[in-house]
């Protein structure tokens, strides 16, 4: 059996000997809530600590703020090599309407081939998945180079306590590529994701009694009127950039299009009387080939046939991404395909991830996760299999790229 066969079977056997392992640490990491807000993660930090820790895997806690800590674990190998990092977060989204989850909301459910709970899609599978790769790439040892395990808090409301305050504080967070266990869904490969928008929309208006309203006359008429206006924007196609031709345009193109959500609008005091202020929180998601300057113009020209409309930005950035042709983006299909017969399209990212963080900064990073849909939400589940098989391809993966070093310097 040839050497890169004999990997392929030892990763093989060690995730499927340790599926229910790995189904466990599921299980604890749904029952440690951290749902954002307001983003604690105390309780995730000291499943994976334990977990770790029963395997001789020493960690280190970094945190901005105490009850939002980051765990890391840095691995080194048998000589100099490249540095290769593992990122995902441990908060999740908020339980929304409780009523609609047909599955317990913080136990792990299994049923039908699923493993349902919070944050199973987002991301927790995809922690527990790395997590258990990075056990067996510690424990394996034969490979070059330095790798980090990172679990962050503050991703899902793109706050400052997680990736972005590890990248701050300590330059050792700045490796040659990333893996991150954000997926784009249907188990794609996402080398690209769309840039971030948020506005905050103000309308005013002259008050008065409500029986002396006129057309556009409050407030909340004058936003709403815009908000029709700016939904407009929906589904605008984008000309994707040339490096990335190989994309497909996944979601029924949505992710080439801009795509516009009303987050918050409140306006007014009573039923009778004018609004004479009111606002809109919006976000707006970028794809790649338009720019953050672009669209403010095409906002701006809009602003401007409107009465009484302005607007601050709330946070932003553009779309980014990786070349397909990179070896962390290479290595990846291969090793899907080694475990799942079949390369994973390529494809852009709707939501925004903290790989985004890495790649502004010139670094390599890919998106692949067990995330079956995309988004989570009321009875977030991952498939079992995709689960176990993401394990498999991260610690291939992660063998190749590393090992890649020795074989360039030869």
């Amino acid at each position: 059996m040839a050497n890169s066969d004999k990997i392929i079977n030892d990763i093989d056997s060690f995730m499927e000997i340790n599926r229910e392992n790995l189904i466990k640490l599921c299980s604890e990491l749904v029952s440690a809530k951290s749902f954002n807000p307001p983003g604690d993660t105390l309780e995730t930090t000291s499943v994976l600590e334990n977990f770790f820790s029963a395997s001789g895997i020493s960690c280190e806690i970094i945190g901005k703020k105490k009850n939002k800590p980051n765990l890391i674990s840095r691995g080194k190998g048998i000589n100099k090599g490249l540095h290769l990092l593992f990122n995902g977060h441990m908060d999740t989204i908020g339980i929304g309407d409780e009523s609609l989850w047909t599955v317990p909301i913080f136990s792990l459910t299994k049923k039908s081939g699923r493993l349902y709970g919070i944050g199973m899609g987002n991301m927790k599978g995809a922690v527990a998945a790395m997590a258990m790769a990075y056990k067996f790439l510690i424990e394996y040892k034969s490979w070059p180079g330095e790798l980090t395990f990172t679990a962050v808090a503050d991703e899902t409301i793109f706050g400052s306590d997680g990736a972005e305050y590890l990248l701050e504080s300590n330059k050792n967070f700045q490796a040659d590529a990333v893996i991150c266990g954000e997926g784009p869904g249907n188990m794609d490969l996402a080398v690209a994701e769309k840039g971030v928008l948020w506005i905050r929309f103000e309308s005013e208006a002259p008050p008065g009694q409500g029986m002396l309203s006129t057309t556009a006359g409050s407030a909340n008429t004058r936003l709403t009127k815009f908000i029709a206006d700016l939904d407009k924007l929906n589904g605008k196609k984008s000309e994707k950039p040339l490096v990335l031709k190989q994309l497909i345009a996944n979601s029924n193109n949505r992710g080439l299009c801009i795509s516009v959500n009303t987050g918050i609008i409140k306006g007014g005091n009573f039923i009778s009387q004018l609004s004479t202020k009111s606002y809109a929180e919006v976000d707006i998601r970028i794809p790649p080939g338009i720019k953050i300057k672009d669209l403010l113009e095409t906002i701006d020209q809009m602003v401007k046939k409107h009465t009484g409309i302005s607007y601050t930005i709330i946070k932003g950035w553009d779309a980014n991404w990786t070349d397909p042709e990179s070896k962390i983006c290479k290595f990846v299909r291969k090793a899907a395909k080694s475990f799942r017969d079949i390369e994973p399209d390529l494809v852009v990212r709707l939501p925004a991830s903290d790989v985004s963080r890495w790649r502004k900064m010139g670094i390599p990073g890919i998106c692949y996760g067990p995330q079956p849909l995309l988004a989570s939400g009321v009875d977030d589940y991952v498939i079992e299999q995709d689960l176990v098989d993401c394990a498999k391809v991260y610690a291939l993966a992660s063998l190749n790229f590393l090992n890649s070093y020795e074989s360039q310097n030869n």
